[in-house]
């Protein structure tokens, strides 16, 4: 064989030279000696000159272009390239960034370069930089030792036994993989979804071109290498067992996850512990040890040995190969982080030239390692890619590192799951940002709060719609008359009465009547089935409903007092207030949200939580007599309880704005114009309609954005828009409305910010500890904000509403949102996005688990799954998979009919997708990837025909536009790309810019078709 041919690459370069040229700087080391003198630069090179040609190894040059398979060969008569610096070194830091920035050419030869340099105290330097394609540290090592001899004139010491090329062989002449290894590694890594490490705060999308820099941190670390010793000589393992199995534990913590993969890093011998070969054989295999909170910290370290071991004893596969029998791992990589111990000790690195100090820069690839490096001091290091994560949380990170060791050592026989990180600094910081004083209100219900506000200036206007207007004394006049006719009529304290009008100056009369009785308000959405507001009827024990004419005969069985038939009944009552006694610990109001088990829950909030609520915002958002809130929430979410009674709390004055109105972008800004408002509340999607019908702010408009994440580009617009302030709130039902407000300004994302009303707020994992700054956890809120519960659901109330681990008082309680959240350095919470099957589409809060509930009731059926999708706008939608019971499911239409008999409109999913089996993955779960997947490659059902004429193609381009899709067919029903009320007003709004036309909403939702609208148009141009 000659010896300057092309020869295989072994598998660890071929991972080597991958990264290499993806990023020039990846796995290119520098060591950096400190000197006592100078060597003279000639004889140097004649010493490398010899180590070249003892070891070829370190004359290779790559080629990866020219053939299928990347291949090496040396180059015999190779230099070591000198430079001499002159100038003093001044700034150390600066001058290694340059000199990695220079690389290689990985076609030339040799991979290794010297620069001779003086700090700036005069003391020589020399720098070696070189591709860990010839060469690993341990390689380095033995050379700088044979140079070092060489130069000072004595030989190059014992002369290595083997050869790189025999281990290149080695890999070549294996074979397949054995099988007893590929079972290890299949069912080592079974079922593992590695954690993203995005979760740690800062994470990031990488930006695209050149790989940034790495970032760096280092920190004198002999206490933990103490701590390291006591945990290896107490639990029989070694210290880098020890210490990986801190990380391990601790980034476990900080993704939630208590499945996690490191790579273990270490020298592969296959060929005998007494191979010498020059060359990369540093290898990092995957080491998967699940998190068992109740182990004792010593059995689960020595598992975590054991582990390591066999995964060592099975280190015949390259790591490409591994990673292939682990195919949850989707795009991911498999080993995210790893450990590496490293010795640096300079009196035992070539004496001959006399190092004081030593200073080793390497570059993995890896997102994040932990370096150890164990010399004449002890030190842990962190490198860590900065397009991905934040300095201040690696800084957190490394410290919470080493708060872990000595959390172990300090007792290996406590449970792993009661290690806490936290110091007692960072602990009560977070509890301090959590909490605050009690809010003060004026009374303890929310009605008799109101009736003290209305007393003051009563002749000013309360309540008013487009047809009338209310004062303040009218408004506590008429309540009471109503309180007193619904007592007539069998309304006591403790019940519930139901209400169902059309939003209109009336409401806030009748709520705080019902409230007046002492009892609790049960709002209804007119859009609701029959059957479901007969379900809500009886599960919340409602004797009687306040209603309105246009509802007529929907309530079977029920007294129903019809406020505009029944209106002399009323007038005939007495003017004065019941009084009848009320307590802030009673409920003011039920509201019913989705329900995971296939029907709605309601829940049950009582007057303090929410009376502290309106006190505590409408303070931060500057309400007061000259205010015009609004209001346009539907009455049947807890939103109305802040539009109607907030601004009368502070001398304000509400205006009530039609059904229609509020989903028609259009008219909507033209109401808040004409009525002079000064602040409205709306969800994202409510917000958005005014950005997409061009709306503008004529003078200052307060806005409150909440239901939904606020996205930053809507916040921008809102801002354009002229909507300053802009609150971006946050809050549960069972919390009473908000529990978070946050001021919207320049942070992307928009943070939902710091506590507000009575609320205290949690962020905590799975086993309840608090989560570090930045990390995530569920948020749980506790304090008198609190709901009482869930009505008739006592098991999912003690699911929900648990004992309190952090109660200062105990016994307390604190609810578990299913919120993902995390804080933030400055105090404030980040939302993350839900923990569980819940979700936010359109502002309403979704159970997927009701929807899929209710579908499996459906003949035809026999599995279903419910997924909710974003589009480019961040308009959510819902997708049902189905999967028929012994044939074809029903068909799109069928199914949709079917619901809307049985859920709330919002809650019928836009699309239905038929499916011969449920995808699973190989634990038998919903694979969620293929479901998603599938979701957005199948065509929709429908007659897929396109567009025929010009108009018809305008139309579709203008309705594909709104619902962010493409290729709709002429044909095809348009609620199943998500055509609602919303889009509709939308694609109307559009066609009239478009053409001079009016088309209605109306009949856009009665002919959801290309063609149908088309026709429309063509028509109203006539």
């Amino acid at each position: 064989m000659n010896s300057n041919e092309f020869r295989a690459l072994s598998p660890i370069q071929h991972g080597l030279l991958f990264h290499a040229v993806q990023d020039g700087g990846a796995y290119l080391d520098q060591v950096l000696l400190t000197l006592r003198a100078r060597p003279e630069p000639r004889a140097f090179r004649r010493a490398w000159r010899t180590a070249f040609e003892q070891h070829e190894m370190l004359t290779m040059s790559f080629d990866w272009t020219s053939e299928a398979t990347a291949r090496q060969r040396p180059r015999p008569g190779a230099e070591l390239p000198i430079d001499v610096l002159d100038p003093p070194v001044g700034d150390i830091d600066a001058w290694l960034a340059g000199e990695r920035e220079k690389g290689f050419e990985l076609t030339g030869a040799p991979l290794v370069r010297a620069v001779f340099a003086r700090s700036a105290s005069g003391e020589p330097l020399l720098l070696l930089q070189y591709s860990n394609l010839i060469m690993d540290f341990r390689s380095l090592k033995k050379v700088l030792n044979a140079v070092a001899r060489l130069y000072a004139g004595g030989d190059a010491g014992p002369a290595t036994t083997r050869t790189y090329r025999e281990y290149v062989d080695w890999w070549e002449q294996r074979g397949p993989a054995g099988d007893e290894d590929v079972t290890f590694w299949r069912e080592l890594l079974s079922g593992h979804e590695p954690p993203s490490l995005s979760a740690i705060a800062g994470a990031r999308t990488t930006a695209t071109g050149s790989p940034p820099v790495p970032g760096l941190l280092e920190t004198p670390a002999a206490d933990t290498s103490a701590h390291l010793d006591r945990i290896a000589a107490a639990c029989g393992i070694s210290r880098e067992t020890a210490l990986q199995g801190a990380w391990h534990l601790l980034l476990g913590r900080y993704t939630g996850s208590r499945d996690v993969v490191l790579g273990s890093t270490d020298v592969h011998r296959p060929l005998g512990a007494a191979y010498d070969a020059i060359g990369p054989m540093t290898l990092t295999l995957p080491v998967r040890q699940h998190i068992r909170p109740e182990a004792s910290v010593a059995g689960w370290l020595r598992g975590y040995q054991e582990t390591r071991d066999e995964s060592w004893r099975h280190a015949s596969l390259p790591l490409p190969e591994i990673q292939r029998l682990c195919p949850g791992i989707g795009g991911n990589e498999l080993i995210q982080s790893a450990v590496v111990f490293e010795e640096l000790r300079p009196a035992e690195l070539a004496p001959e030239l006399g190092i004081t100090g030593i200073r080793y820069e390497s570059r993995p690839h890896f997102p994040l390692t932990v370096i150890a490096r164990d010399g004449e001091e002890f030190r842990l290091r962190l490198v860590y890619r900065p397009g991905v994560f934040d300095a201040t949380m690696m800084r957190q990170l490394l410290a919470h590192l080493r708060a872990m060791v000595a959390e172990m050592a300090a007792d290996p026989a406590r449970p792993v799951g009661s290690i806490d990180v936290l110091s007692e600094r960072e602990r009560a910081q977070i509890l301090r940002w959590g909490r605050g004083p009690a809010i003060r209100t004026p009374a303890p219900t929310i009605h008799e709060a109101i009736s003290r506000a209305l007393a003051r200036s009563p002749e000013r206007v309360a309540v008013l719609d487009g047809t009338g207007e209310i004062t303040r004394a009218e408004l506590e006049s008429r309540s009471n008359q109503l309180a007193r006719h619904l007592m007539d009529q069998g309304v006591r304290p403790g019940g519930a009465v139901g209400v169902l009008v059309k939003r209109s100056r009336e409401l806030p009369v009748i709520l705080l009547a019902i409230m007046k009785c002492g009892a609790a308000f049960v709002p209804f959405d007119g859009g609701f089935p029959d059957q479901r507001l007969q379900l809500m009827t009886a599960d919340a024990g409602i004797e009687l409903v306040v209603s309105d004419s246009a509802h007529w005969g929907r309530f079977a069985g029920v007294r129903v007092v019809y406020v505009d038939r029944d209106r002399e009944a009323v007038s005939a009552h007495g003017t004065s207030a019941p009084g009848v006694p009320v307590q802030g610990t009673d409920l003011a109001y039920l509201i019913y949200t989705s329900g995971s088990t296939g029907r709605p829950k309601g829940v049950e909030v009582m007057h303090r939580g929410t009376l502290a609520l309106l006190r505590d915002l409408g303070e931060r958002i500057g309400l007061g007599e000259g205010t015009t809130w609004a209001a346009g929430a539907n009455a049947a979410c807890d939103l109305c309880v802040v539009d109607l009674f907030m601004p009368l709390l502070f001398g304000g004055r509400v205006t009530v704005l039609p059904d229609d109105v509020v989903v028609d972008g259009v008219r909507l800004g033209e109401e808040l114009t004409r009525r002079e408002a000064t602040h409205h509340q709306a969800t994202p999607s409510g917000w958005r309609l005014l950005m997409e019908a061009g709306w503008r702010a004529p003078g200052s408009l307060t806005g409150v954005v909440g239901g939904e994440a606020l996205s930053g580009d809507l916040a921008d617009d809102l801002a354009r828009a002229g909507v300053r302030p802009l609150w971006n709130v946050y809050g549960p039902t069972e919390a009473s409305v908000w529990a978070t407000i946050e001021e919207v300004g320049a942070a992307r994302p928009v943070p939902i910010g710091r506590r507000v009303g009575d609320a205290d707020l949690y962020v905590l994992d799975d086993l309840g500890r608090p989560s570090p700054v930045g990390v995530p956890g569920e948020l749980c809120i506790g304090g008198i904000a609190l709901a009482r519960g869930y009505r008739n659901l006592p098991e999912r109330t003690r699911e929900r509403f648990r004992d309190h681990p952090l109660a200062a008082d105990p016994p307390g309680r604190l609810y578990w949102t299913g919120d993902r959240a995390r804080w933030l350095p400055e105090g404030k919470l980040e939302f993350l996005g839900r923990d569980d099957g819940q979700v936010k589409v359109r502002g309403y809060r979704i159970e997927l688990g009701e929807i899929e509930a209710v579908l499996r009731l459906c003949p035809g059926v026999n599995d279903v799954a419910v997924l909710v999708s974003e589009n480019e706008a961040r308009q959510r939608s819902l997708t049902a998979c189905v999967v028929g019971d012994a044939g074809p499911a029903p068909d799109p239409g069928e199914l949709r009919r079917f619901l809307q008999d049985r859920l709330a409109p919002y809650m019928v999913p836009d699309r239905y997708l038929h499916l011969d089996a449920m995808p699973l993955t190989h634990n038998a779960k919903r694979d969620l990837r293929a479901l998603a997947a599938l979701g957005a490659a199948a065509e929709r059902a429908g007659d897929a025909q396109p567009p025929q004429t010009p108009l018809e193609r305008q139309v579709a381009q203008l309705v594909e536009d709104v619902l962010h899709v493409r290729g709709v067919g002429r044909l095809e029903d348009l609620g199943r790309y998500g055509l609602r009320s919303l889009e509709s007003m939308r694609v109307a709004a559009r066609i009239s810019r478009t053409w001079p036309v009016s088309v209605t909403v109306h009949s856009i939702l009665s002919n959801p078709t290309i063609a149908d609208v088309s026709s429309a148009v063509q028509s109203a141009m006539k």
